[in-house]
């Protein structure tokens, strides 16, 4: 066919209890690198298309008391050398405008506050 197949992974859903978790983990390595992880969405060669979008999204809280997931982005520690740096980085453009960096926090209920925002840097001991 014209259009290229899809992939879907999914966990069971808990009527009673927790649905089902999804684990995807590189390899350990002894005295390497360790196995990277890379999540690619596709490239396009369509005019006035654009390239497959990437969205990570928590779970919503459905019940009374409930609250929607969180999401954790963390580069890796290092227990003697540099910890690893967490790159956001908007796409470039070889002709037009670059891609814009949106950092927000939702609107809040009329019984609550919006979501703080927090920036802060790591304390140096040099």
């Amino acid at each position: 066919g014209y259009a290229g197949g899809n992939l879907s992974i999914t966990s069971g859903e808990g009527l009673r209890d927790s649905g089902g978790a999804i684990d995807i983990s590189a390899g350990f390595s002894v005295s390497g690198i360790g196995a990277p992880i890379l999540l690619r969405a596709g490239d396009t060669d369509g005019s006035e298309e654009h390239g497959g979008n990437i969205w990570i999204n928590a779970g919503d809280g459905q019940a009374l008391g409930s609250r929607g997931g969180d999401i954790g982005v963390l580069a890796g520690s290092s227990q003697v050398g540099d910890g690893g740096t967490l790159h956001m980085i908007s796409g470039s453009s070889e002709r037009a405008s670059s891609g814009a960096i949106f950092v927000a926090s939702s609107n809040a209920g009329r019984l609550g506050v919006s979501g703080s925002m927090v920036l802060s840097t790591g304390r140096s001991l040099a």
